[in-house]
C-alpha cells in the first residue's frame, strides 16, 4: 500500500475525531453552560482559541503516532529526499517484492565456501570447517571448528519475473533502496553469528555499510527482522556467514528466509 495514501488517511481520520471533538465542545458551551454569571464573562474568542489548541494537540498526537509507527519499522532511512515522483511511484511497484523466498528453493540455491576471518586484511587462523545441509525448507549449518567462517552464497533470485543469478538496480531511484530481511534462527549448543553482507555480483566487493550482524542464542525458534541500504544504481546479491561460535562442534538452523524491498 502507498506510503502517502496511509499517510492521508491518518489525517483524514484526524479531522474526522477533532470534528467530532469541536461538535462535542459546542453543544456543551450552548446547551450544558447556562445563561450565568460565568458565560458572560467567558468570550466566544477565548473559547476559538481552546478549541483550535486542542484541536493542534490533536493533530500532533496523530502525527506523532504515524511516525512512531514509521520508525518502528524503518531501517535506516526511507525514500531520500529529493526523489522525484516518477522514482516515488516505481518505488511503490516494487515495495514488498519478494526477492528470495526458502520456502520455494531447494538446496542448488545455497552454496557454502570454507573462509577464513581476517584481521588488518590478513588471514587469521584457520579457514571454517563445516558443511551445510538444506531439507524441507531447514537450512542446517553445521560446525566442526570455531575459527574461520562458512560463506553462503545464494545462486537464485526472482528479480522483475526472473529468475536471476542476481537483484537487478532500479534506476527509477537516485540514492538508496532498502531491502528487509527476515527468518527465524535457533542453535543447538553454543552461540553463533551470522553476517549478511550486500556485494556486486561474481565480486567479493561489499557496498559501503551494507552488511548487518545479528548474533543467535536461543535453543528455541526465534524471528529476525534485519535491513541493508543498497545503492539503487547497482545490482547486488545477498551473501550471509556463520562466525564468531562459541563452541565446536555445533549447529544453527535457519528457516523462512525472505529477501524482500522494504515497504
Amino acid at each position: 500500500m502507498n506510503i502517502f495514501k496511509r499517510i492521508w488517511n491518518d489525517n483524514v481520520g484526524g479531522k474526522v475525531i477533532a470534528g467530532i471533538i469541536l461538535a462535542l465542545l459546542g453543544g456543551i458551551y450552548s446547551g450544558i453552560i447556562p445563561t450565568s454569571f460565568w458565560r458572560k464573562k467567558i468570550e466566544l474568542w477565548v473559547f476559538l482559541i481552546v478549541l483550535l489548541l486542542l484541536m493542534a494537540i490533536l493533530f500532533i498526537l496523530i502525527r506523532l503516532k504515524r511516525q512512531k509507527s514509521i520508525l518502528k519499522n524503518s531501517p535506516l532511512g526511507q525514500i531520500p529526499f529529493g526523489q522525484s515522483k516518477a522514482a516515488i511511484s516505481k518505488h511503490s511497484e516494487t515495495i514488498g517484492k519478494i526477492y528470495f523466498n526458502s520456502k520455494r528453493a531447494d538446496k542448488s540455491q545455497f552454496k557454502a565456501i570454507l573462509e577464513f576471518m581476517y584481521e588488518n586484511e590478513k588471514p587469521k587462523g584457520d579457514k571454517g570447517q563445516g558443511k551445510i545441509e538444506f531439507e524441507k525448507e531447514l537450512l542446517n549449518i553445521e560446525r566442526y571448528n570455531r575459527d574461520g567462517r562458512i560463506l553462503i552464497k545464494i545462486s537464485k533470485y526472482y528479480s522483475e519475473g526472473v529468475v536471476t543469478e542476481f537483484i537487478k538496480r532500479n534506476l527509477a531511484l537516485t540514492a538508496i533502496r532498502v531491502i528487509k530481511i527476515t527468518f527465524q534462527a535457533k542453535i543447538m549448543s553454543g552461540y553463533h553469528s551470522l553476517f549478511f553482507v550486500a556485494k556486486k555480483p561474481n565480486s567479493n566487493q561489499w557496498f559501503h555499510n551494507a552488511f548487518v550482524k545479528v548474533t543467535i542464542r536461543n535453543k528455541s525458534w526465534e524471528n529476525f527482522e534485519e535491513y541493508i541500504n543498497v545503492p539503487a544504481s547497482e545490482d547486488f546479491v545477498i551473501d550471509f556467514d556463520d562466525r564468531e561460535i562459541e563452541k565446536a562442534p555445533s549447529n544453527i538452523q535457519i528457516k523462512d528466509l525472505i529477501i524482500q524491498e522494504w515497504e
